[in-house]
C-alpha cells in the first residue's frame, strides 16, 4: 500500500480590507477581535485623517472601545443593513482573492498569505467598483 506523507496543519488568518475607490488597503491578523479591528482602523486614519468606514454588522465592528475611539479621532462609523452582502464593495475582492489562491497547494501559511498579498497587487480590483465613481 503507497504512503503519502503530509505535513496537514489547519491554521488560520484572518484579513481586513477596505476599498476606497482608488486603492485597497489590506492586513493579516491571526484573530479576528475588535482589538485587532482598531489596528486596522488606526492604520487607515494615520494614512486618511479623516476618515468614514462603513462597515458590516460583525460583533467585532461594533464594541463601545472602538466607537469611543473613532469619536474622539475623526473616524465616523455607518453600518450595512443585516444579511447584506451585496451592498458592500468590498465582497467582490474577497471573491477574487479566494479566486486567485483556490486550487493552489501551500506548504506553510506565510507563502499562503504572500500568495494573497501577490493577488491584491496584480489585480486592480477598484475597477469593479464603478458606482464610486458617481
Amino acid at each position: 500500500t503507497p504512503v503519502v506523507k503530509t505535513s496537514f496543519t489547519r491554521e488560520k488568518f484572518h484579513c481586513f480590507g477596505v476599498v476606497n475607490g482608488r486603492r485597497e488597503h489590506y492586513s493579516f491578523f491571526n484573530k479576528i477581535n475588535s482589538r485587532n479591528t482598531l489596528v486596522f482602523i488606526k492604520r487607515l486614519q494615520a494614512r486618511y485623517p479623516r476618515l468614514l468606514l462603513f462597515l458590516d454588522n460583525a460583533p467585532w465592528h461594533r464594541t463601545k472601545k472602538i466607537a469611543l475611539w473613532c469619536k474622539t479621532h475623526y473616524v465616523r462609523l455607518s453600518f450595512f443593513p443585516s444579511y447584506s452582502p451585496e451592498l458592500n464593495p468590498c465582497e467582490p475582492a474577497w471573491k477574487n482573492l479566494k479566486f486567485a489562491t483556490a486550487n493552489s497547494c501551500f506548504k506553510t501559511k506565510n507563502e499562503f498569505i504572500q500568495a494573497v498579498r501577490q493577488a491584491t497587487r496584480v489585480k486592480n480590483l477598484t475597477k469593479m467598483f464603478q458606482y464610486f465613481n458617481y
